[in-house]
């Protein structure tokens, strides 16, 4: 009795760890972006370009404040090359919707399907130069 365990024992072993080598040379399955939607690897490979860039405006009230950073925007860019959903995901508040703005103007060479992407836009007040007096 004791054997016919020891034996079933060893033969789940030798499965398990033949069933770990085939996953470990398995080639790793890539997923699918969801259907009318490419990802931004498919977006490079098509060499699908930006054609129009509108540049945010720097809202009033976050330069008084001194407000800076980086906004993220999840996009889908549409067939004819429109930015047709965009919503900011992360930022300072002060600054989404002066992003949002101008990336939903933004123009893409059209892609074959609909484009799923996230787009990042900084905000950076610039620094005025003092100037040194000459010696």
């Amino acid at each position: 009795m004791i054997r016919h365990s020891l034996r079933y024992l060893l033969v789940l072993c030798v499965l398990m760890v033949t069933a770990g080598l085939l996953l470990a040379v398995a080639p790793e399955e890539k997923t699918a972006p969801p259907a009318g939607q490419v990802s931004i690897e498919a977006l490079a490979k098509k060499k699908i370009k930006l054609v129009k860039m509108v540049k945010p405006v720097y809202p009033p009230e976050a330069k008084k404040q001194g407000v800076e950073g980086d906004v993220m925007i999840d996009v889908i860019i549409s067939k004819k090359g429109e930015v047709s959903e965009a919503t900011a995901t992360s930022g300072p508040q002060v600054l989404r919707e002066a992003a949002l703005a101008a990336v939903r103007q933004w123009r893409y060479t059209p892609p074959p399907v609909d484009v799923k992407m996230t787009i990042h836009v900084n905000f950076q007040l610039t620094k005025k130069k003092t100037s040194e007096p000459k010696s």
